[in-house]
């Protein structure tokens, strides 16, 4: 088997995947099919240095960003939690004090627990 030269498509999609046929001359071009075109095209793009150099910034730049994003995220997360708390005891209290009925305390702190355990349902 010969080494792969990176700059040439590979010999089975070059021949569209079977062995060369000896009828044909070499001076002869072969009609390519829209399905080899796409597939130079997006071999010639995978091959580009702009592409390379692109996906390099990308990564530097989302590489530096994740600090930053995850102490966002943790400090929502504490944010989130106190004000959830702060929610809690105060609808115990009310409904402790007998300002807002018994049924209705019991409806809101179930809702906020189910939203509670329903964080962690999320799919993003």
């Amino acid at each position: 088997m010969e080494p792969c030269d990176p700059s040439q498509p590979p010999k089975a999609i070059e021949q569209g995947g079977h062995e060369p046929s000896s009828e044909k001359e070499e001076g002869e071009e072969v009609e390519s099919s829209a399905s080899d075109e796409i597939v130079y095209a997006m071999a010639d793009l995978l091959r580009s240095q702009q592409l390379l150099d692109a996906l390099k910034g990308w990564i530097t730049a989302r590489t530096n960003e994740m600090p930053a994003e995850t102490a966002l995220k943790r400090q929502s997360l504490w944010l989130g939690v106190g004000f959830s708390f702060l929610i809690f005891v105060g609808v115990a209290i009310l409904g402790h004090f007998k300002v807002i009925s018994g049924d209705s305390t019991t409806a809101l702190i179930g809702g906020l627990i189910g939203y509670w355990f329903g964080q962690r349902q999320r799919i993003c």
